[in-house]
């Protein structure tokens, strides 16, 4: 007589029918820029393309500068988010085309992050004590007209 192992059953037990195939995830949602936007991000984003051939592709690296080109201001945290997170020797290295950048830019365009008051208050304490009193000179002189004017 065999003796039973532990987890195995005395039984033979037809296996578990394997899980269907998941489907597959959508690349990126649509784009909702207009036409000629797309055109002005992709005069743009070709400034930053050194492909030897002008494949119209980027290194990691250099997305966050195109982002800043095109008027948006992520964080290096930002943009390392919408990459994927990848690793510091693929920055220089991996390359990213146009039509894969656009929804990244999107994601970039759309997040709302743009600090609290807390934050704004701790940014102040790196001033010194000079640049802190030109800061008030010139609010002053920008808001005084404000207030004579009543």
């Amino acid at each position: 007589m065999r003796r039973v192992k532990s987890g195995e059953c005395g039984s033979p037990r037809a296996s578990p029918a394997p899980e269907p195939p998941k489907a597959p995830k959508t690349a990126a949602p649509p784009v909702d820029f207009s036409a000629d936007q797309i055109e002005e991000f992709k005069e743009a984003f070709q400034l930053f393309d050194r492909t030897p051939k002008g494949e119209l592709k980027i290194s990691f690296a250099q997305c966050g500068d195109v982002m800043r080109a095109l008027g948006q201001n992520p964080t290096n945290a930002e943009v390392l988010r919408v990459l994927g997170k990848p690793q510091l020797e693929e920055m220089n290295t991996k390359l990213i085309d146009f039509e894969t950048f656009l929804p990244m830019f999107q994601q970039v365009t759309k997040s709302k992050d743009t600090g609290t008051f807390e934050d704004f208050v701790e940014g102040l304490r790196f001033l010194t004590k000079r640049e802190m009193e030109l800061l008030w000179e010139l609010s002053f002189a920008m808001f005084w007209p404000l207030l004579v004017r009543g």
